[in-house]
């Protein structure tokens, strides 16, 4: 994994004047402010996420304002981000995992939702887990545990005290295998239902069992597509149990992901807080990007939020609508109109400098900026998603 160390940043966002509180004399006062509860390590999304949302209210015994600073040293290291494919043969399907033969239920093709792949190079291994969901029945659920060991090269796959070749099922891999890296899929790998799977427990081993084929990682090493990923062939054993109906089954299957290298961006940050009297607390926090904020196509940052101009948390940043868009841009009395009420209200806004409810750009005042916003829709019924 590549490292790199970028910035070091120091901000201060509240100050005080340092002098002596209304409510306690500096030589009786040799308590620092008291950190509420705060998490230790935060995910943020991708861009360039507001740190200092997350950390933590501070309190002190005088009720002296508190002077705030904080330290940010940022790094990045490049990750691996897993996808799904989207064929199989002929049928345009997204997929990464497959189980065959499941005459029990209508289940075969299940699309990745969310992935993580950790390698632990001292142990030659690498843990592959997460959750996927049916293609034919969304509320079906199988979380992903496996556990993937023994991990070789091709010159010590192919010199194994038994038969062992690669698999190449769409011819793309003759130039390739002898990069790949080789492992089997451990014993204590399991798939668990959620939803209406909830109940399931099956057990997995590496197929097939004499382990002539490994589960493979490298440049189209799942035989599916020109495309850096993993995959391999697995057995499972177990309770299947669909809309409460048990079942013990006994299927084959076959695990694989597309890889995209995305840069993780960590941001390890000190923060202090210091009294009128010049008693401080430090606190550490780390945030990490959020993995599931980018593109997994490209590794391009999706910022999620209200992309509709028209709502008034419409968010300029956000590329990707949650349904979350509330209200309407400029319909002050929430009438579902922009009308002359609405203007009046705002004229009472107008010069605002600060907090301003009448900021429809966001930029921190409300000017003529704003105005040509509100007359611009001035009229307008609002939808807004």
């Amino acid at each position: 994994m590549k490292t790199t160390l970028i910035t070091l940043a120091f901000l201060t966002f509240t100050f005080s004047s340092f002098c002596q509180s209304d409510t306690c004399l500096c030589e009786d006062d040799l308590a620092a402010p008291v950190a509420g509860e705060f998490q230790d390590l935060v995910f943020v999304d991708c861009g360039e996420p507001n740190l200092e949302s997350h950390f933590p209210n501070f309190t002190d015994n005088c009720d002296s304002d508190l002077e705030i600073t904080s330290v940010v040293n940022t790094s990045t290291a490049e990750t691996t981000v897993l996808e799904s494919l989207n064929s199989f043969g002929n049928l345009e399907v997204n997929w990464s995992l497959l189980i065959f033969d499941l005459d029990e239920v209508d289940l075969q093709f299940f699309e990745l939702d969310s992935a993580s792949i950790d390698y632990d190079e001292e142990n030659n291994s690498a843990h592959v887990y997460g959750r996927t969901i049916s293609t034919s029945d969304p509320s079906a659920i199988l979380d992903f545990d496996v556990h993937l060991i023994e991990a070789s090269s091709w010159d010590e796959w192919s010199n194994l005290d038994r038969p062992t070749s690669y698999r190449d099922d769409s011819g793309l891999g003759a130039d390739h295998y002898e990069d790949w890296t080789y492992y089997l899929i451990g014993s204590n790998s399991t798939l668990t239902g959620q939803g209406s799977l909830e109940g399931t427990l099956l057990t997995m081993a590496h197929a097939p069992s004499s382990d002539y084929f490994g589960y493979q990682e490298g440049f189209a090493a799942h035989g599916f597509s020109a495309q850096n990923g993993s995959g391999g062939w697995f057995y499972c054993s177990g309770d299947l149990e669909y809309e409460n109906e048990v079942s013990q089954i006994i299927a084959a299957g076959d695990l694989v992901f597309n890889y995209q290298t995305c840069t993780q961006t960590t941001y390890d940050v000190q923060i202090t807080a210091t009294d009128d009297c010049g008693n401080s607390t430090l606190v550490t926090q780390q945030f990490k990007t959020d993995l599931s904020s980018f593109d997994p196509e490209n590794c391009a940052c999706q910022i999620q939020g209200c992309t509709n101009p028209e709502a008034s948390n419409y968010n300029p940043e956000a590329s990707v609508q949650q349904g979350t868009c509330v209200g309407c841009l400029g319909d002050f009395d929430e009438n579902g109109n922009r009308d002359t009420a609405d203007l009046l209200t705002f004229i009472g806004f107008y010069g605002c400098e600060a907090d301003c409810e009448g900021d429809l750009n966001q930029d921190g005042n409300v000017i003529t900026s704003d105005l040509l916003i509100f007359l611009s829709n001035f009229g307008k019924n609002c939808n807004p998603d």
